[in-house]
């Protein structure tokens, strides 16, 4: 997880004294980004989460709702959610794709 707060209120609270330890308390505009490249200005913050892993779990029995939730995030193109997650995107819907066999 890569999330990119823009135009935070770290000085002032690094000034106060303040304990920082939700990125909530930060301010700023928060946003989720997918692999890119992007640009961290003054005030920004950068927050990544690394797991050890490829994940938990049988990929076909994630809930469709949170693979259009990374879809709408550019995190996982809708190519990558049928071929992985087994879900098919009909303009604004969900279709899940059952595995055959």
């Amino acid at each position: 997880m890569v999330e990119l707060s823009k135009g935070t209120r770290l000085r002032e609270l690094i000034a106060e004294g303040a304990a920082l330890d939700r990125m909530q308390d930060l301010g700023g505009q928060m946003n989720a980004l997918p692999y890119c490249n992007f640009e961290v200005t003054e005030n920004d913050v950068l927050y990544t989460r690394q797991s050890s892993g490829g994940g938990y779990g049988d990929p076909l029995e994630r809930d469709a709702e949170m693979v259009l939730k990374d879809i709408v995030l550019g995190l996982v193109s809708t190519e990558a959610a049928r071929e992985i997650y087994g879900v098919i995107i009909y303009g604004d819907k969900i279709d899940i794709e059952l595995p055959s066999g």
